[in-house]
């Protein structure tokens, strides 16, 4: 089976009509990343330092909101792998800990809408939050520790596992989707920013 990847995107399949390009689609309720780690950070092949991170600041929490990115075209996807920044110094400090994310949850859409760029919620801090209006929630996703200890324990497996990816697969029953929205739920210190190291997805090209 012929197997291609562009931008952290590996679509599946026997023909490849369509080059699929990441890009950024920010969206009310959307967290800002930092001018120097940007969302596109986690489709350009580095697992680790070259990550997403939101600006740090009390009025741009990332918990509790989403990032949104375009795969750039319609696909069934099968499985996906998200990496941690895992850190340089000394390796793997932040594994399992800092802003890496916990839990979270992936929405999908085949386009965007007008009322999408229209949505959001602002509460009483102030803040705009998501709303989801037009989208399907494709999964709730907990990262896999394989020890299960609580932090700051982190085993030799622990750390083999995710350097290797945190891995999912997408229910069978999941519709295509083109549009992909992260909402982030938890972090493994428990404050309120995030980071992504990397994310690659496994898919079939819609109609093939």
């Amino acid at each position: 089976v012929a197997q291609k990847q562009v931008d952290g995107l590996i679509l599946v399949g026997s023909i490849f009509n369509t080059i699929c390009q990441g890009a950024e689609m920010p969206l009310p309720g959307d967290c800002e990343a930092m001018s120097g780690l940007p969302i596109r950070n986690i489709w350009q092949g580095d697992y680790n330092m070259n990550c997403f991170h939101n600006v740090t600041a009390t009025t741009n929490p990332a918990i509790g909101r989403t990032i949104t990115f375009d795969m750039g075209q319609l696909a069934k996807v099968s499985r996906f792998k998200m990496y941690q920044r895992r850190g340089n110094d000394p390796v793997n400090i932040w594994a399992y800990d800092h802003n890496n994310l916990k839990k979270y949850v992936i929405y999908g859409c085949e386009a965007l809408t007008d009322n999408m760029y229209l949505g959001g919620e602002i509460k009483e801090d102030g803040i705009k939050y998501p709303t989801f209006e037009g989208w399907t929630k494709i999964m709730e996703v907990e990262c896999y520790k394989p020890s299960g200890s609580d932090n700051p324990t982190k085993t030799n497996e622990d750390l083999e596992y995710i350097e290797n990816g945190d891995e999912h697969e997408i229910p069978l029953d999941a519709p295509n989707f083109r549009y992909i929205r992260i909402y982030m739920l938890e972090n493994w210190s428990g404050g309120t920013y995030a980071q992504i190291g990397e994310m690659t997805f496994w898919g079939q090209p819609a109609g093939k």
